[in-house]
């Protein structure tokens, strides 16, 4: 009797065992996997900020000083409005047994009064009142009526903030992170976990002599940018 007892005592431990490390990784793995989106997030959202730059520099006849390589892609420092880091381009990787993690189709387009509008999946991002959201800010004029006026507030231009949500879709705010809208776009395969994700914006750089940088975004977008002659 005591053998019997002794014997399902070790097959209980052995269980148990089994059960706190299967318990274990799964723990490590839903770790893994939240700092793998917190990664994402913050990554498209610095590179919204990045193209919210670029087309300040294109709309206010910008160029660059200073242009320096590194291993993640380029420093580019503009006269007006500082430097940016600008990563080489790259699409996702292959994540564990599943698809690539997805981000959001946010990009810019030039609109007819040759400033740029933010889009979302191909439409163009409205404010509450219907308005486009504009991507560069625009210099206010100087006053009128014959005197020397004051110069107009500058135009507002914000970037887009965007999270993933309780159900694992891709939210998006214009409004600096007050009110949320959920865009419908899954932040991971559906099928398996993120792998080492890289979802950029900018899928090309290329510099032309000396003459200017070509950023291209992933929609087909171009930004050429003069580079200063010493």
């Amino acid at each position: 009797m005591k053998t019997t007892v002794k014997f399902l005592f070790v097959c209980l431990m052995g269980l148990c065992a089994v059960s706190c490390t299967d318990y274990q990784e799964e723990l490590d793995a839903l770790s893994y996997r939240v700092t793998e989106l917190e990664n994402l997030v913050s990554q498209v959202n610095s590179e919204l900020q990045t193209i919210k730059k670029v087309t300040d520099v294109i709309a206010d006849g910008d160029f660059i000083t200073d242009l320096t390589e590194n291993n993640e892609g380029y420093i580019i420092t503009f006269k007006k409005h500082g430097a940016i880091q600008l990563k080489h381009g790259a699409t996702g990787a292959d994540g564990k047994d599943g698809k690539d993690a997805q981000a959001p189709d946010i990009t810019v387009e030039k609109g007819a009064d040759g400033n740029w509008y933010w889009k979302l999946n191909g439409q163009w991002l409205t404010d509450n009142t219907g308005n486009r959201i504009r991507s560069n800010a625009v210099d206010g004029k100087d006053g009128k009526d014959g005197k020397d006026g004051t110069d107009g507030k500058d135009g507002k231009a914000v970037a887009p903030q965007v999270r993933i949500n309780d159900k694992g879709s891709w939210d998006i705010s214009t409004d600096g992170g007050n009110t949320w809208t959920d865009t419908g776009t899954p932040a991971s395969g559906k099928d398996g976990k993120d792998g080492n994700t890289l979802v950029q914006s900018i899928a090309t750089i290329t510099i032309a002599g000396s003459s200017y940088v070509r950023i291209t975004l992933v929609s087909g977008v171009t930004f050429d940018i003069p580079i200063a002659t010493t």
